[in-house]
């Protein structure tokens, strides 16, 4: 979900733009400062307990660095290619690149036989 036309298909899709500390297991909303949702990533919003350091003006300089950014959809976080997977397969739209991706993915996979 790097562009815009992607981050506004994770919307409409119902993913909401979020953060997660896999320390503590614990998924942060993209917020504004003032605590709107916010419908692209920004750290602003964040709490305390995963902002290492902020600016005198309140902007966030640094995180923990066990936070990743990702989706919020119905309580689970999403990292970004599940997003993509996800609307893929929820939407039953297959691509021919779609199918080889997966075929490389699964052929990986298999263990070793000799």
């Amino acid at each position: 979900m790097n562009s815009i036309g992607e981050q506004r298909l994770a919307l409409e899709h119902g993913f909401q733009p979020a953060f997660f500390d896999f320390l503590t297991q614990t998924i942060y909303p993209s917020v504004f400062a003032d605590g709107t949702p916010a419908p692209f990533h920004i750290l602003e919003g964040l709490p305390s307990e995963v902002v290492v350091d902020r600016a005198r003006s309140g902007r966030v300089i640094s995180t923990k660095a066990t936070l990743l950014s990702g989706y919020e959809r119905n309580g689970f976080f999403y990292t970004s290619p599940t997003v993509a997977r996800a609307i893929v397969e929820w939407s039953c739209r297959v691509t021919p690149d779609l199918l080889e991706d997966e075929r490389q993915e699964l052929v990986s996979r298999r263990p070793y036989s000799a």
